[in-house]
């Protein structure tokens, strides 16, 4: 059920055109059914000189939806306008029209707000004391001050340079620097005290955002589920037989929207990319890839069907693994899901968000089967590193994530430099390459200016990385990540631990040394000893510790 209530909305002055408030009336939610909205007076505005726009906010459990509208302020980022009239399956697709997941509520402290970016905005996400979660441009009205590194005051956004304060509508209700009523009272309720809004909902443990403001778009952002939603996450019947296996894992790459979809539709990259983790290089098995009724769809993209293996050559006839003979798929649905089914075994889902120029949001999530026929040592594996989540992360996600995140940092660089030209640039003789193809062919035909991907946007990319930049596992995932945080911190208490338990030991021998103690008396052996095992479990936990920062992957040293 969607439940819609709109508050004052709030635009203002930019350029030569000056935009005023106004506010939203009775809306007809999605169900069919009228909401009850209350309507503030409203304020007349020459739409011929005016844009209007309004503040969304949406709250989503599995079924019931909680909407309110955003309202546009000020600042310089602003999504392009959707084109008139419907789009059609020939237009380019609507980025700017749809759900975004932009993180995980796990990853968020509802006590701070937090830097998000979606298709190249700049963003704060945070929540007010009711726990209802907004989304706002990250500049302040003031003097363009981040407001991500505010504070959460009174269920409002406090921006810590000067103190001013926004609304969840971005509505400006404070400026500590003017005293008189009157005076603080107009400056508020000018148009450009105000910062932009955006609309939100909270669907599968994700955050979700909507990258347009406007009365238009948060129309439509209240009437539009996300179409790529998890349809096994929605369906509470008794009969569904699927469970969400692990927590949203999110990192940050140095990457393309392009590439990163790319290669996650890529199936035959695993065994050699991944080697150890996911696959074995010295077993790989023909497998035909065939795209699904030769169809690729503005709206619901492709999915790609991927044959049981035959037999290699040598292996008289057998399989390699017990999971491998089974039908799988890859589907890519717009605008920025990739899905994996193998077999019956489970799946897995990756969001890929743009962000910025060069870079991408992973949010991937395994998907379990109740009725799994997975081989129990496998289930028992996963068991013990699903079970801890920063070993999962550190060992399994990160691990994974770093086999080929640097390669594809560099390629694509490659093909950009020869004019983004796949089709003459790469070589793909293969079936294997069917879903690359078939991505590629979606955004020839339907991406249009993908944002972070035009030509101004290759531009703005950084320049080559080094490999201890490209895989910083702390800065892309381990800073944001609750468990592996917390994880580094147990780290630190123990090795600091390990570095007093040596140091008192050593003193034990100094003191013993001074006063003439025999140094072959067992005193003292046990004091040796403890000071070697301090260090030595010293060495182990930053050798661990070094697993959520940095950890070099060569190809080439693992056998």
């Amino acid at each position: 059920m969607l439940r819609l209530s709109f508050c004052g909305l709030q635009s203002r002055q930019h350029e030569a055109h000056t935009r005023r408030c106004l506010h939203k009336g009775n809306v007809v939610s999605s169900t069919g059914k009228r909401s009850i909205v209350r309507v503030p007076k409203q304020r007349r505005v020459d739409v011929g000189k005016h844009r209007p726009s309004t503040f969304l906010r949406t709250t989503t459990a599995t079924r019931d939806v909680t909407t309110t509208s955003p309202g546009q302020g000020s600042g310089s980022q602003q999504a392009p306008k959707p084109a008139p009239g419907p789009a059609t399956s020939n237009s380019p697709y609507p980025w700017f029209e749809q759900w975004y997941p932009a993180v995980p509520l796990s990853y968020l402290d509802p006590k701070k707000p937090t830097h998000v970016s979606v298709l190249g905005l700049s963003l704060v996400v945070w929540s007010d004391d009711k726990g209802a979660w907004h989304c706002m441009e990250d500049r302040c009205a003031h003097r363009l001050a981040p407001l991500s590194e505010g504070r959460v005051e009174g269920g409002q956004l406090m921006c810590s340079y000067h103190g001013w304060r926004f609304d969840s509508q971005g509505s400006c209700t404070k400026i500590p620097q003017i005293v008189d009523d009157a005076q603080h009272a107009a400056a508020c309720a000018s148009p450009r005290s105000c910062v932009k809004a955006y609309p939100t909902q909270v669907l599968h443990g994700l955050l979700w955002v909507w990258p347009q403001t406007g009365a238009d778009s948060a129309l439509r952002a209240a009437a539009t589920k996300p179409s790529n939603v998890l349809p096994e996450l929605l369906d509470t019947s008794p009969d569904n037989i699927w469970y969400q296996r692990t927590a949203w894992f999110m990192r940050d790459l140095p990457l393309r929207f392009d590439t990163l979809v790319e290669n996650v539709l890529d199936p035959s990259h695993v065994p050699f990319a991944h080697h150890g983790l996911q696959g074995n290089r010295n077993k790989v098995a023909h497998r035909e890839m065939v795209l699904q009724d030769n169809k690729v769809d503005r709206d619901t993209g492709f999915t790609v069907i991927m044959e049981p293996p035959a037999a290699a050559p040598g292996s008289g006839g057998q399989q390699q693994s017990p999971m491998a003979g089974f039908k799988s798929s890859f589907s890519f649905v717009p605008p920025a899901l990739a899905r994996y089914r193998v077999g019956p075994f489970g799946a897995m889902d990756v969001y890929a968000v743009p962000t910025k120029p060069g870079w991408t949001r992973l949010l991937a999530t395994f998907m379990g089967r109740k009725d799994s026929k997975m081989p129990l040592p496998i289930k028992l594996v996963l068991g013990l590193t699903e079970g801890f989540t920063p070993i999962e992360h550190a060992l399994v996600r990160n691990g994974v994530l770093d086999g080929d995140t640097y390669m594809l940092h560099v390629a694509e660089r490659e093909l950009l430099s020869k004019g983004n030209n796949w089709s003459k640039e790469y070589y793909m003789p293969a079936t294997a390459d069917s879903s690359v193809v078939a991505w590629r062919r979606w955004l020839r035909d339907y991406g249009g200016d993908v944002p972070t991907c035009t030509e101004a946007d290759t531009a703005a990319m950084p320049p080559l990385m080094s490999r201890e930049q490209v895989l910083d596992r702390y800065s892309q995932h381990t800073a944001h990540c609750k468990d592996c945080k917390q994880a580094v911190n147990k780290l630190d208490q123990l090795s600091m631990a390990c570095v007093l338990g040596a140091a008192v030991a050593l003193f034990t021998l100094v003191a013993r040394a001074v006063a003439g103690a025999p140094l072959l008396s067992p005193a003292t052996a046990w004091a040796a000893g403890a000071m070697a095992a301090a260090a030595l479990v010293w060495k182990v936990l930053q050798r661990v510790r070094s697993w959520f920062f940095f950890t070099d992957y060569v190809h080439a040293e693992r056998n």
